[in-house]
C-alpha cells in the first residue's frame, strides 16, 4: 500500500504468475474437452464434403491447402492417443494456431464458445507433459486440461514439417525474401493504388453515407457510442455520392479514426522494399506490390490529422510509477519497420528510443542509457540479433534488462537459440497484439521479481 497526502492511495495485490485469467477456446476431441489459449488461435476452418478446403497428405504428413498455402496439421486424437471417438463426422474442425513464426493446424471434433478461464498449474505428476500448460474448472464443474501450442508444435517437429513442405528452391526464396508482411491494397486519392500494413488496421467497415455528420467542419460518424473522425487518404475526404463507403478503422484504447478509401482491392503478403522515399505527407515510400508500383501509406500521418496528440506521451507518470519507467529501446535496421513499430509503442504509453543497428544500441549502453525492455530485430547486417543479445548479456548495465526478439521468419531451433543467447521471448514481427501483450507481461513480471 502506498499513500501520498493530497493525491490518494494505491493498493497493489500480487498473485502468483501461475494463477492468471485468460480467454480460451473450448474444443472437444473423442468426447474430451480441452481449452486452447485464444491468443494462439489465428482462425478456425470448418471442412465438409462440399467445402473448398480439403485435407491432403505430403510425405505422410497431413496438410491443409489454405489460401494457396500448405498448412501442416496434427490430429489431437492421435497426438494425445485418445479413444472412444464417435462415428466419423461429416465435419472436421481445424484450429489454425501460430507459435512464433510457425503456423499449423490442430484437428478437433467440435468447437464450443470462448470462455474466460482461471489458469491453474498442472499437478507435479503431469509436469513432464509439455502438451499441457495447466488446467481449469469450467462453470459446470468439469476439470479440463489447457493445451500448450508450443508443446504441440514441438511434438510435431516443426522444423521437419516445414522442410517437407518446401522445396530447396522455395527455401532459398524464403531466405532471400527479406521481411514479409501482410498488406491491404486499396484505391484512393491521387496516384491510384496504395497499401496499408494490415496489422495496423483494427477493422474494415462499410459506412452508410447517410450517417455521416459534420462537427466543426469535419466529417464524423457515430461509431460504438463515440464520434469517430473520418479522414481522406489523400488529405481530402472523397465520399461517393450515395450508398456506402469503405473505411479503414484504426483504434487505440478509447479512440478510433476512420481512413476513407474508394475501394478495397486485395490482401497480399510479400517482402517490402522501399524503392522511393515519401515526402512525409502521408506516404512512407513506394514499392512494387503484386507487380505494380504502389505507395505505402504512413498511417501515423493520418492518425495525427485526426487527433493531434494520438502519439503523445503521458505528461505525468501513473501514481506509484517513476517518471522514467516504461522506456523501450527498439533496434531495427529497417527505417520502414522502425516507422511502423515506434508509433505503435508510443501510442500505448511507452517512451521509445530507436537504434538503426546493434552498434548504435551498444553506444547508448556505453553512454549510460537505461531501458526497461529492449526489442531487437534478428535479421540485421553486421551484428545480428543473436550476437547482439550475447553481447548485451555480457555488459554490466544491460545484462538483466529483458529482451524481446522480433523476426519475420524462424523455426523452433531459432526460438530455442534466441532463449539460449538471452532473449526473454521470441515473437513474430507483424503480430501487433502479441507484441503489446508480451511487452506488458514482461514488464509486469520484471517489476514483480524486483
Amino acid at each position: 500500500m502506498r499513500s501520498v497526502e493530497g493525491r490518494g492511495t494505491t493498493f497493489v495485490i500480487k498473485i502468483p504468475l501461475t494463477l492468471a485469467i485468460v480467454s480460451a477456446l473450448i474444443v472437444e476431441c473423442c468426447n474430451e474437452r480441452f481449452a486452447v489459449p485464444q491468443n494462439a488461435v489465428v482462425e478456425l476452418v470448418r471442412i465438409t464434403e462440399k467445402s473448398e478446403h480439403s485435407v491432403e497428405e505430403i510425405n505422410g504428413t497431413p496438410v491443409l491447402r489454405l489460401r494457396n498455402r500448405l498448412l501442416p496439421l496434427v490430429s489431437l486424437e492421435k497426438l494425445l492417443k485418445l479413444t472412444g471417438a464417435e462415428e466419423e463426422s461429416p465435419e472436421t474442425y481445424i484450429l489454425v494456431a501460430q507459435v512464433g513464426t510457425f503456423t499449423f493446424g490442430i484437428i478437433v471434433d467440435r468447437v464450443f464458445d470462448t470462455e474466460e478461464i482461471v489458469v491453474k498449474p498442472v499437478s507435479p505428476i503431469l509436469r513432464h507433459l509439455s502438451l499441457f500448460s495447466g488446467n481449469t474448472i469450467l462453470g459446470d464443474g468439469s476439470v479440463i486440461m489447457i493445451l500448450d501450442p508450443n508443446g504441440i508444435a514441438a511434438a510435431m517437429d516443426a522444423v521437419t514439417v516445414g522442410d517437407a513442405m518446401e522445396s530447396a528452391a522455395d527455401q532459398a526464396d524464403a531466405r532471400n525474401a527479406g521481411e514479409r508482411m501482410s498488406l491491404l491494397l486499396v484505391k484512393a486519392g491521387a496516384g491510384g493504388r496504395k497499401a496499408v500494413p494490415l496489422n495496423l488496421v483494427a477493422r474494415i467497415e462499410e459506412v452508410d453515407l447517410e450517417r455521416v455528420e459534420q462537427v466543426h467542419g469535419r466529417p464524423v460518424i457515430q461509431y460504438r457510442d463515440q464520434l469517430m473522425p473520418l479522414i481522406g487518404i489523400d488529405g481530402e475526404t472523397r465520399f461517393a455520392e450515395a450508398g456506402k463507403q469503405p473505411v479503414l478503422v484504426f483504434s487505440d484504447r478509447d479512440r478510433s479514426m476512420g481512413l476513407v478509401v474508394e475501394q478495397i482491392v486485395d490482401i497480399v503478403e510479400q517482402a517490402v522494399e522501399i524503392g522511393l522515399t515519401g515526402d512525409g505527407s502521408g506516404v512512407l515510400g513506394s514499392s512494387i506490390v503484386g507487380g505494380e508500383a504502389t505507395d505505402i501509406v504512413d498511417a501515423g500521418h493520418y492518425l495525427r490529422l485526426a487527433f493531434g496528440d494520438w502519439f503523445g506521451t503521458k505528461t505525468e507518470p501513473t501514481f506509484g510509477e517513476k517518471a522514467d519507467s516504461r522506456r523501450v529501446l527498439l533496434v531495427d535496421d529497417s527505417p520502414f519497420f522502425r516507422n511502423l513499430l515506434a508509433p505503435l509503442l508510443t501510442a500505448n504509453g511507452y517512451r521509445v528510443t530507436t537504434a538503426e543497428d546493434a552498434s548504435a544500441a551498444l553506444e547508448l549502453c556505453e553512454a549510460g542509457e537505461d531501458f526497461d525492455v529492449i526489442i531487437s530485430d534478428i535479421e540485421m547486417p553486421g551484428m545480428n540479433g543473436f550476437e547482439f543479445a550475447e553481447t548485451v548479456r555480457k555488459t554490466q548495465r544491460w545484462q538483466d534488462t529483458p529482451m524481446l526478439a522480433l523476426s519475420s521468419h524462424g523455426t523452433a531451433k531459432d526460438i530455442e537459440r534466441g532463449r539460449n543467447v538471452g532473449f526473454t521471448d521470441y515473437l513474430t514481427k507483424f503480430d501487433r497484439d502479441s507484441l503489446l501483450s508480451t511487452l506488458s507481461n514482461t514488464l509486469i513480471e520484471t517489476r514483480g521479481a524486483a
